[in-house]
């Protein structure tokens, strides 16, 4: 909604769909539903992350569900959805999943943050490597710091997810 205010209202080219990256069976939906509007997708962006400050030594079962299942799940429902339709589709195309510097650099203290977005950046390098006689390329984005609103991710935070304590801390700290 905060973005869609940057657009002119009434644009045709824009397409508004709120869309829970967690939700499995959600993904083939809007995918049919963007297909009826514009056709074949060409170009994926996985961009959906949660800024989980939990560490990986102590961070929860539910820490670690919502973590990977926004962070890392997120894009591999993406992939699984939109590679045989892109591949089918046979034009050229694109996937590109936003991942992090924390993704090629730990020790942030973010531990289940960082192991989301390694095995994200695993996930695009071993797609480039399977997909590269294909019509579908690939791209591990991995900014740095970056102005968004990534640190209220715990206001999104589903409630069944939700901790009943306080938020983790890693020993010693």
């Amino acid at each position: 909604e905060e973005a869609m205010k940057v657009f002119p209202a009434g644009d045709l080219r824009i397409h508004f769909t709120k869309h829970d990256v967690m939700d499995r069976d959600a993904w083939t939906r809007v995918a049919d539903e963007i297909e009826k509007k514009f056709g074949l997708l060409q170009v994926l962006v996985n961009n959906a992350g949660v800024g989980l400050q939990a560490p990986a030594s102590t961070g929860t079962l539910k820490d670690w569900e919502w973590g990977l299942g926004v962070n890392l799940w997120g894009p591999i429902y993406g992939v699984a959805t939109y590679v045989p339709r892109m591949l089918a589709g046979k034009q050229g195309s694109q996937i590109v999943t936003t991942t992090s510097t924390s993704g090629i650099l730990p020790g942030s203290g973010a531990g289940i943050y960082t192991v989301a977005k390694i095995a994200a950046v695993g996930l695009m390098e071993e797609l480039r490597h399977e997909l590269r006689e294909t019509n579908i390329g690939t791209t591990a984005f991995i900014p740095g710091l970056t102005a968004t609103n990534i640190g209220r991710s715990e206001d999104h935070r589903p409630a069944a997810l939700k901790n009943d304590g306080p938020p983790a801390v890693a020993p010693g700290a």
